[in-house]
């Protein structure tokens, strides 16, 4: 950390480029290995401090933004598997429980106002008070035409848009083809109505919705779009393996899909009689078939919990707290992010006032008590707001 001189110290030219710069450096610090400006982390050579955070927020739109895909897997040993839970306590099983009733619901949802930034609006249209994505008064088409373009992973979307006496004609563009016109006039009452858009093949699709006539009355015609409304799809499985250990990332290809869009890896328990630095040398270059394999880095990084003083004394190689370390350093190197399951225990213990022994349900595996700590620790890391006690209905 940069301090001002001191009594005794040499104190830099008046003329100097530092010097110039004084108020600037009185403003850095540092803070556990990251330089900071005004209390903020800062990016040095382009690469940015950022990614860790980038890595989260990328995790987080797959997990909760109706408009992409949530393919999500948890690879690891018998603690991924729910050894030691009851049925449906593991914390894998609670998670996959919490996004599948929060977020892969099966059922449509409208776009709230943080999945817009995901909608461009086209024309020169801006957002409107009434909380639709589109209300604006037309006299003439436009050049390029009003309108709104998103991208999306389905099959279908529903366009919510007002039928009315002053109603033009909306074009549904899909991956560059016209595909349906939706003429909005009536000469009733308005209404805003759904109009479903299905019969898409599964994948991503950009969409654009112009208006591309005019009402019956052409200097009234009103473009009026309320909402859209998506049916998010995802799958979400527990890829873990009793007994398992890192080297199964290399072993077994079954392990890793190629349309895996999240993967959490906790491995690590079952290696710690072998040598730190090769196992953890051996389990990077894993990660490498892993991210060719994906094509990305949404991949989470998960230190195990402890396990009884008894078994880490027979240990020869390392211990489950080097364990999370070296995966901390390696998940920020490579990018990605990291959970530890090792410090969420010692923590819960240390404000809840049991011992460790007490969240396990033998040497190695936690029991319901230590999975719901598991559990909480992955929900609070990613951000997700969890559900109070008490509550029944999602």
């Amino acid at each position: 950390m940069w301090q001002k001189p001191k009594s005794g110290q040499s104190i830099p030219d008046p003329n100097s480029h530092t010097h110039n710069n004084k108020t600037v450096l009185d403003s850095l610090s540092e803070d556990t290995g990251v330089l900071m400006f005004h209390g903020s982390p800062v990016s040095i050579g382009g690469g940015g401090t950022s990614s860790a955070y980038s890595a989260k927020d990328d995790i987080f739109n797959v997990i909760t933004s109706p408009l992409k895909r949530a393919n999500i897997a948890f690879v690891g040993d018998s603690i991924t598997n729910g050894a030691g839970a009851s049925a449906g306590n593991s914390w894998v099983s609670k998670t996959i429980d919490h996004i599948t009733k929060k977020f892969v619901t099966g059922n449509p949802v409208k776009v709230s106002a943080a999945d817009l930034s995901y909608i461009t609006r086209l024309g020169g249209l801006q957002p409107d008070f009434t909380g639709a994505l589109v209300a604006y008064p037309v006299s003439s088409i436009t050049n390029p035409p009003l309108g709104i373009q998103f991208s999306f992973y389905g099959t279908s979307f529903t366009l919510y848009t007002t039928f009315s006496s002053q109603g033009g004609k909306l074009t549904v563009n899909v991956d560059g083809l016209d595909i349906q016109v939706i003429d909005c006039y009536i000469s009733t009452a308005s209404a805003v109505t759904p109009v479903l858009i299905a019969g898409l093949t599964e994948g991503n699709h950009i969409v654009k919705i112009t208006l591309t006539s005019l009402g019956h009355t052409p200097n009234q015609t009103y473009l009026s779009i309320s909402d859209i409304e998506f049916t998010k799809v995802g799958r979400l499985e527990n890829r873990g393996v009793n007994g398992s250990v890192s080297d199964a990332l290399r072993t077994t290809p079954s392990l890793i899909k190629t349309d895996d869009d999240v993967i959490f890896i906790c491995y690590g328990t079952n290696e710690r009689n072998l040598p730190r630095s090769t196992t953890f040398s051996k389990f990077d270059y894993q990660l490498n078939l892993v991210e060719t394999k994906i094509g990305h880095k949404r991949i989470i990084l998960l230190a195990p919990n402890p396990v009884w003083a008894s078994d880490e004394n027979a240990k020869t190689g390392f211990h489950q707290e080097d364990t999370s370390s070296e995966y901390k350093k390696i998940a920020k190197r490579r990018e990605y992010m990291f959970i530890s399951h090792y410090q969420a225990i010692i923590d819960y213990c240390l404000y809840s006032g049991k011992t460790i022994d007490q969240t396990l349900a033998d040497s190695l595996h936690p029991n319901d008590t230590g999975h719901d700590a598991m559990f909480k620790n992955v929900l609070r890391s990613l951000e997700l707001a969890m559900i109070r006690d008490g509550r029944t209905v999602y």
